[in-house]
């Protein structure tokens, strides 16, 4: 005679289908807060500030006169500071979906983007 029990097997099935959408549910609340916030950037002398979203989208440039008349910095200092936020806002949006895994899952994805580098 088998001990395989069908009904103990569905409770478990079942358990694990909770799970799983407690989890997508969670994931997908902390990518809609994640997409929401934003970093802004400014140079050290004032110059320029951006923001971008996270959604890793640019949001605003703001720059002041005296940028205006450096020109031939605009670019690089531009360049630097969309790179600077929108990399944080990528890193910020990966923490926050991070965060919402399970444990378990957050080792394994880590875990996995460590044996990727």
């Amino acid at each position: 005679m088998s001990d395989f029990d069908p009904a103990g097997l569905g409770g478990q099935l079942r358990a694990v289908a909770e799970g799983l959408r407690e989890t997508s549910e969670s994931v997908r609340h902390a990518t809609e807060r994640a997409r929401a916030e934003t970093v802004r950037l400014g140079d050290d002398d004032g110059l320029a500030e951006v923001e971008v979203d996270g959604r890793a989208r640019v949001r605003e440039i703001r720059l002041s006169h005296a940028a205006l008349r450096s020109a031939d910095r605009l670019d690089d200092l531009l360049t630097s500071l969309l790179n600077r936020a929108l990399e944080q806002a990528r890193a910020n949006t990966q923490d926050t979906v991070l965060a919402a895994l399970p444990p378990a899952l957050r080792r394994d994805v880590l875990d996995a983007e460590e044996e990727g580098r």
